[in-house]
């Protein structure tokens, strides 16, 4: 506390932003340092709603962004992280991508929650090299991911050879 009594600490929330927290903030801290380690298998993660407040670890596990697309549930809003590799100028790079499911049927409560809590669940996975809105599985796979993270890298502009460039899942 300050002298003025006003609390001087960290807080989750930010002004404009509703409070959201993590259910069980070490685990989530603890996936969120397996997806970033290079030597773990485990490359994504999806937390859910547990209340209008709380996220919580849904599922986690291997297979990239189609395996992750996979485990997102209809009728839920949902966050994920996923990584993936990309062969550039003969070296292996790291990228890891940040993803917001909001399919059709997610209560409309919840709804008018999501932007108040954007800023406080995004930078809970933050750092990222790109971020993906989803209503639909077909909005988001492995492809897709490839080509938005080629753009970015230059290599969809053909910066390395086509034997040097290729994605993959970790």
């Amino acid at each position: 506390m300050s002298k003025t009594g006003h609390h001087t600490g960290l807080c989750p929330v930010h002004r404009g932003e509703a409070a959201v927290t993590f259910a069980d903030e070490e685990e989530q801290k603890a996936v969120m340092a397996q997806i970033r380690d290079d030597s773990d298998e485990l490359d994504w993660c999806v937390f859910g709603y547990e209340g209008k407040d709380k996220l919580k670890l849904v599922d986690k596990g291997t297979g990239g962004c189609d395996a992750m697309m996979g485990a997102v549930q209809d009728r839920q809003a949902m966050y994920g992280l996923f990584r993936m590799t990309e062969m550039v100028d003969k070296s292996l790079t790291v990228k890891f991508c940040y993803v917001v499911w909001q399919p059709e049927g997610v209560p409309i409560m919840l709804k008018g929650l999501l932007s108040t809590h954007k800023g406080v669940v995004t930078t809970a996975f933050r750092p990222f090299h790109v971020d993906f809105f989803a209503a639909e599985r077909a909005d988001l796979t492995e492809e897709i991911a490839k080509h938005h993270l080629g753009g970015l890298s230059g290599t969809r502009s053909h910066v390395s050879t086509k034997e040097e460039t290729g994605f993959q899942a970790v």
